[in-house]
């Protein structure tokens, strides 16, 4: 019996003894897998910067994405904002653009909306706002406007420059079309001598 518990005992050590290799084995393994996926992951994120960084922005873009549900009159709304540069681009959803909301308990519809998907840079947001409220003003309804701004994180780096560009505020003084061409510039012919 000395003998069986000797024996027991000896095959328990060596079993925890194993048992304790085989978690460091795996736990080393796990490690190795895990430094070799960051590896891959830093290898991927370094490739793909170098084909993209150029055309794709990153981080803040100064640019956001606005939806917003109007009456079917939408043409002079888009027009408005176009002339005086507060958007760049507009979608307009026109066919089959359903609005519904509960109206004190009750479900209303309209079934003559447009829906807008527009951009503009986030410092002409404040004046897009306005004038979709004064816009709005006009038809009397029993909801607010849903107006919804979202900022982008990322995109087209070309595109974003464009959308800033096209919606820089006009301004007739120091607009770039009012400056004056300079005197031509002629090239130096005289040497000097050697």
């Amino acid at each position: 019996m000395k003998k069986q518990a000797e024996t027991y005992r000896l095959a328990t050590l060596a079993a925890d003894e194993a048992h304790r290799a085989a978690e460091a084995a795996r736990r080393a393994k796990e490690e190795e897998q895990i430094a070799a996926h960051k590896r891959q992951m830093a290898a991927r994120r370094d490739a793909f910067e170098k084909a993209f960084r150029n055309v794709w922005a990153t981080g803040e873009t100064g640019v956001s994405l606005i939806h917003v549900t109007l009456p079917g009159h939408s043409d002079e709304y888009v027009s408005r904002l176009f002339s005086d540069t507060m958007v760049a681009d507009v979608a307009d959803v026109k066919t089959d653009v359903k609005k519904s909301w509960n109206n004190h308990g009750n479900y209303k519809y309209d079934m003559q909306r447009h829906r807008l998907v527009m951009i503009s840079s986030d410092d002409r947001i404040a004046e897009v706002i306005e004038e979709t409220a004064l816009f709005m003003a006009k038809f009397k309804e029993p909801i607010p406007f849903d107006l919804v701004v979202t900022p982008l994180a990322t995109g087209s780096k070309e595109y974003i420059e464009w959308v800033k560009l096209q919606t820089l505020k006009k301004d007739g003084d120091t607009a770039f079309f009012n400056v004056a061409a300079e005197a031509e510039i002629k090239a130096l012919t005289n040497r000097v001598g050697e």
